[in-house]
């Protein structure tokens, strides 16, 4: 007997003056063939403190099933979903029941084991970019990053300041790459 188990874990989607925005991964053991993972998306406006629903962040719940559909279908093999697939999709969105988190670039919604499709299919996932659909999103929400970050050129030596506080203080950052590091 192995005994019992349980994991779980916080990752961080998004986090700036909009959003903050984490998953909260799941995975337990309590006998039987194997475990189970699950994974939860928490999403707050950040101004407010807030937890958003769907419905503040797309506008037309009709359009954001039509568009999940249509992304699962083309996204995944088709014989892998439940019958009810359709039905749970629809009623996880129209009763803000999805799990979901908000990054940098778009929407990603998770549905567990068995939500839409079995175990052996795992978590299905998949992401609305705001640059691909930017129509579907409250325009408060979809800033992505090229509105508050700066590009860094790569060995390049750039004067940046941060957060001088009016010091004159110039901080250099050098940012280089090579085979699976960024430094």
């Amino acid at each position: 007997f192995g005994g019992y188990s349980s994991e779980s874990d916080l990752i961080v989607k998004r986090a700036d003056s909009l959003v903050l925005s984490f998953v909260e991964t799941n995975w337990t053991y309590t006998g039987g063939a194997h475990g189970g993972q699950t994974y939860h998306g928490v999403n707050f406006d950040a101004s407010t403190g807030e937890r958003l629903s769907l419905h503040q962040v797309f506008p037309d719940g009709v359009q954001l099933v039509e568009t999940l559909l249509e992304k699962l279908r083309a996204e995944n093999r088709p014989e892998i979903f439940f019958d009810s697939m359709e039905a749970t999709v629809a009623d996880q969105i129209i009763h803000d029941k999805a799990s979901w988190v908000i990054g940098p670039r778009g929407v990603t919604f998770y549905f567990n084991q068995y939500d839409i499709a079995p175990y052996a299919s795992g978590t299905i996932t998949t992401t609305i970019l705001f640059d691909e659909r930017p129509g579907m999103f409250r325009e408060k929400y979809k800033r992505g990053p090229a509105s508050y970050a700066e590009e860094l050129a790569v060995y390049l030596a750039e004067d940046v300041s941060l957060a001088d506080e009016g010091l004159g203080k110039a901080d250099k950052l050098m940012v280089t790459t090579g085979p699976g590091e960024f430094t």
